[in-house]
This record gives structure tokens, sequence and C-alpha cells, in this order.
């Protein structure tokens, strides 16, 4: 599977909170992370992830 993600150059505009831009295919993140999905984009999330959603993002939150 490929995950196309930000260049360093875009991560750089956006902050140093910013570690990745994943615009198609699937990630994993663990740990004490934000996660702001846009578009289409669906997200599952356990414990206690973060998550903002916006426009017809869909979100299945566990725990």
């Amino acid at each position: 599977m490929i995950v196309e993600v930000a260049t360093q150059a875009e991560l750089d505009e956006l902050g140093p909170d910013v570690i990745a831009i994943v615009r198609s295919g699937r990630f994993v993140v663990r740990g004490d992370r934000k996660i702001r999905a846009y578009g289409s984009a669906k997200v599952v999330a356990w414990n206690s992830a973060m998550v903002t959603a916006y426009n017809s993002a869909k979100v299945w939150a566990y725990d």
C-alpha cells in the first residue's frame, strides 16, 4: 500500500505540532496525538484519542 504524505516544506508551513498529512491510504497513530479529518476521510479512534472532523468525515470512537 502506498500512503501519500506531505512534503517537509508543507509540514514546516503548518507548524511544529503537525507531524503528518495523509492524502490517501491508511495509517496508524499511537500515543498522545490529535487527528483532524477533512473531506471524505474516515477515522477510527480508540481510548483517549481526540478527533476533529469537518465536512462529510465519518468518525467511530471507542472507550
